[in-house]
Protein backbone atom coordinates (compact mmCIF):
# COMPACT_ATOMS: atom_id res chain seq x y z
CA UNK A 1 0.00 0.00 0.00
CA UNK A 2 1.40 3.57 -0.84
CA UNK A 3 0.98 5.41 2.30
CA UNK A 4 1.76 8.53 0.54
CA UNK A 5 -2.01 7.88 -1.68
CA UNK A 6 -3.64 7.03 1.47
CA UNK A 7 -2.16 9.90 3.05
CA UNK A 8 -3.72 12.11 0.03
CA UNK A 9 -6.97 10.61 0.16
CA UNK A 10 -7.84 12.23 3.57
CA UNK A 11 -6.03 15.42 2.86
CA UNK A 12 -8.56 15.36 -0.04
CA UNK A 13 -11.47 14.40 1.31
CA UNK A 14 -11.17 17.32 3.45
CA UNK A 15 -10.78 19.39 1.04
CA UNK A 16 -13.81 18.21 -0.31
CA UNK A 17 -15.41 18.85 2.75
CA UNK A 18 -14.72 22.01 3.51
CA UNK A 19 -17.36 24.88 3.21
CA UNK A 20 -16.27 27.49 0.66
CA UNK A 21 -17.46 30.63 2.96
CA UNK A 22 -15.45 29.87 5.85
CA UNK A 23 -12.62 31.91 6.63
CA UNK A 24 -8.89 29.88 6.32
CA UNK A 25 -7.71 27.76 8.99
CA UNK A 26 -4.97 25.93 9.86
CA UNK A 27 -5.23 21.86 9.30
CA UNK A 28 -3.19 19.76 11.38
CA UNK A 29 -3.39 15.68 10.14
CA UNK A 30 -1.64 13.17 11.79
CA UNK A 31 -1.39 9.54 11.04
CA UNK A 32 0.23 6.84 12.96
CA UNK A 33 0.84 2.87 12.51
CA UNK A 34 0.71 1.23 15.84
CA UNK A 35 1.98 -2.28 16.38
CA UNK A 36 0.16 -5.01 15.93
CA UNK A 37 -2.43 -6.35 19.33
CA UNK A 38 -2.00 -2.94 20.65
CA UNK A 39 -5.51 -1.61 20.28
CA UNK A 40 -6.15 -0.93 23.48
CA UNK A 41 -3.30 1.69 24.02
CA UNK A 42 -4.52 3.13 20.75
CA UNK A 43 -7.73 4.05 21.83
CA UNK A 44 -6.17 5.24 24.93
CA UNK A 45 -3.87 7.94 23.06
CA UNK A 46 -6.59 8.91 21.05
CA UNK A 47 -9.37 9.03 23.04
CA UNK A 48 -6.25 11.44 25.68
CA UNK A 49 -6.34 13.38 22.05
CA UNK A 50 -9.92 14.02 21.58
CA UNK A 51 -10.25 15.37 25.60
CA UNK A 52 -7.46 17.80 24.51
CA UNK A 53 -10.44 19.88 23.21
CA UNK A 54 -11.76 21.42 26.40
CA UNK A 55 -8.10 22.22 27.31
CA UNK A 56 -6.15 24.05 25.33
CA UNK A 57 -8.00 27.38 23.93
CA UNK A 58 -6.20 27.31 20.43
CA UNK A 59 -7.59 24.10 19.45
CA UNK A 60 -10.79 24.80 17.18
CA UNK A 61 -11.39 21.14 16.35
CA UNK A 62 -10.38 17.58 17.04
CA UNK A 63 -11.28 14.34 15.41
CA UNK A 64 -9.58 10.79 15.79
CA UNK A 65 -10.09 7.84 13.85
CA UNK A 66 -9.21 4.25 13.79
CA UNK A 67 -8.77 2.75 10.58
CA UNK A 68 -11.32 0.25 9.38
CA UNK A 69 -9.34 -1.22 6.39
CA UNK A 70 -6.87 -3.71 6.72
CA UNK A 71 -5.43 -2.62 3.34
CA UNK A 72 -4.29 0.46 4.84
CA UNK A 73 -0.52 0.93 6.26
CA UNK A 74 -1.67 3.79 9.09
CA UNK A 75 -4.44 2.41 11.77
CA UNK A 76 -4.82 6.12 13.31
CA UNK A 77 -5.69 9.53 12.67
CA UNK A 78 -6.08 12.88 14.33
CA UNK A 79 -7.52 15.77 12.52
CA UNK A 80 -7.75 19.46 13.46
CA UNK A 81 -8.25 22.89 13.27
CA UNK A 82 -6.37 25.99 14.26
CA UNK A 83 -7.02 29.85 13.54
CA UNK A 84 -3.77 30.13 12.56
CA UNK A 85 -0.20 28.64 12.25
CA UNK A 86 0.70 30.53 15.80
CA UNK A 87 -2.23 28.82 17.32
CA UNK A 88 -0.44 25.26 16.24
CA UNK A 89 2.74 25.92 17.61
CA UNK A 90 1.60 26.83 20.51
CA UNK A 91 -0.66 23.57 20.47
CA UNK A 92 2.41 21.99 19.93
CA UNK A 93 4.49 22.94 22.95
CA UNK A 94 1.52 23.03 25.65
CA UNK A 95 2.28 20.19 28.53
CA UNK A 96 -1.70 19.14 28.29
CA UNK A 97 -0.35 17.66 24.35
CA UNK A 98 2.97 16.86 25.16
CA UNK A 99 1.79 14.85 27.58
CA UNK A 100 -1.68 13.16 25.47
CA UNK A 101 1.08 12.68 22.51
CA UNK A 102 3.40 10.83 24.92
CA UNK A 103 0.88 7.94 25.25
CA UNK A 104 2.09 4.59 23.80
CA UNK A 105 4.71 6.44 22.04
CA UNK A 106 6.34 3.21 22.05
CA UNK A 107 3.88 1.13 20.83
CA UNK A 108 3.92 3.10 17.52
CA UNK A 109 5.98 2.35 14.51
CA UNK A 110 5.36 5.05 11.65
CA UNK A 111 3.80 8.79 11.81
CA UNK A 112 3.10 10.81 8.53
CA UNK A 113 1.88 14.43 9.49
CA UNK A 114 0.90 17.56 7.31
CA UNK A 115 -0.05 20.87 8.24
CA UNK A 116 -2.10 23.53 5.68
CA UNK A 117 -3.77 26.63 5.26
CA UNK A 118 -7.41 26.08 3.17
Amino acid sequence: VNTKLVFLAVILQQIINHNKGDSEVIKHIVMWKFMENEEEIMKEFLSGLENLRDEIPELVSVQTGININPANEFNAVLITEFNTYEDLQSYQKNPKHIAAASVGKDKRIARQAIDFEF
